[in-house]
């Protein structure tokens, strides 16, 4: 069976300006970063192979998406990319290198799917479901975060910090539930 060209990340790079050479070594940045050496190999031919249809496996992909919205300066998401979730059915634990602000926007986007609205309708939230780490995770974090180039240029303005309050009271009032 022959592979599809992968015709919305051609599309996405392009955008970027990037060579395929620039957005390999930019992914394996990126990639250094979060602690995913299992991919600091990658190359020019990887950026070829994935336009050219083969899906990239394993963190790959969200390694991917956020390359490119380092580039762009917004977010881009798996299916702006043209490849789907890394695993259907339930999401992935993103542990705790994963970046908040990231991933908050990918759960939350406009785009929501359907998977993602079940999972915020039905998750069981609990606070015992909350395990806190420990070590030098929290100085790294804050680290982390003062060196992070913004996502968008995007302003948060009081409808984003009315949503945000409308989280924490749904899932305030899904934990009472559940005493």
């Amino acid at each position: 069976m022959a592979r599809t060209r992968n015709d919305k990340l051609a599309a996405v790079i392009r955008e970027t300006g990037w060579t395929q050479a620039q957005v390999a070594a930019r992914f394996v940045k990126v990639a250094a970063e979060t602690e995913a050496h299992e991919l600091t190999s990658a190359t020019r031919s990887h950026v070829s192979m994935w336009l050219m249809g083969a899906a990239p496996s394993g963190r790959a992909p969200l390694i991917l998406c956020e390359t490119l919205a380092r580039g762009l300066g917004r977010p881009v998401s798996l299916t702006d990319i043209g490849l789907a979730a890394p695993t259907p059915g339930a999401p992935q634990p993103l542990g705790w290198h994963a970046d908040t602000l990231t991933a908050l926007h990918d759960l939350g986007g406009d785009d929501m799917d359907i998977r993602r609205r079940h999972l915020l309708t039905n998750a069981a939230y609990s606070v015992a479901g909350l395990s806190l780490p420990t070590g030098p995770w929290w100085e790294e974090t804050a680290e982390h975060a003062r060196h992070r180039s913004p996502g968008t240029a995007r302003r948060v303005g009081s409808t984003d910090v009315e949503a945000i309050r409308e989280l924490v009271s749904f899932f305030s009032l899904r934990d009472q539930r559940r005493r």
